[in-house]
């Protein structure tokens, strides 16, 4: 099988691996994918790892470029951790972050804390944003954080631009907050009125 063999590293370690040119041509660069460990892994498991993989150079990907840039990400967490510190601590009021930070510890690091920032799906959040149905508000502003938290890391080019799994899920709908004051407080209410007319 062209490109696959065996890497021996000056330590005696020993790994599967794939060699493959990214592109067409002579100009195109040569990638090293490493499939998996001697010993750990099988010589046939192996090979027909190798085989997948040069399909999918065969069709135009570059399967060792892609590993990288997974590895690369930052989880889900660390996403929401440094847009709390970069953005929201700089732009928000210190109430707002506070909330947030409680959202981000104990709703959003459970649920997907671990997990790469670039492979979270809609499905997911919309799952986690229907288990919270109890509580429709901090769903609400959950969903809400996690789409922001993604338009940040878009912007800063941890995620790719335009990947946010938080939009187009429908929100719960609010009760009102309204309530009528009562006699004491529309006192009040009339007697700062007609001091700030009065006195400014």
């Amino acid at each position: 099988l062209p490109g696959f063999g065996v890497r021996v590293r000056p330590t005696g370690g020993m790994s599967f691996i794939v060699v493959y040119r990214a592109g067409t041509g002579r100009s195109a660069p040569f990638r090293r994918f490493t499939i998996g460990s001697v010993g750990k892994l099988a010589p046939e498991a192996a090979r027909v790892r190798a085989k997948q993989i040069l399909g999918v150079v065969a069709n135009g990907g570059d399967p060792a470029t892609e590993k990288a840039h997974e590895r690369e990400a930052p989880t889900v967490g660390e996403l929401a951790d440094l847009s709390i510190k970069q953005h929201a601590e700089k732009k928000l009021k210190a109430s707002t972050c506070s909330f947030y930070r409680m959202l981000v510890e104990t709703v959003i690091k459970p649920a997907f804390g671990n997990q790469k920032s670039d492979k979270l799906s809609r499905a997911a959040v919309s799952r986690l944003h229907s288990g919270m149905g109890k509580h429709p508000v901090n769903a609400n502003r959950t969903l809400t954080l996690l789409g922001g938290i993604y338009s940040f890391g878009g912007r800063i080019g941890e995620v790719p631009e335009g990947y946010n799994p938080a939009r187009g899920i429908e929100k719960f709908k609010e009760a009102s907050r309204e309530r009528v004051l009562n006699g004491d407080e529309l006192e009040r209410l009339g007697a700062a009125i007609r001091e700030a007319v009065t006195v400014g």
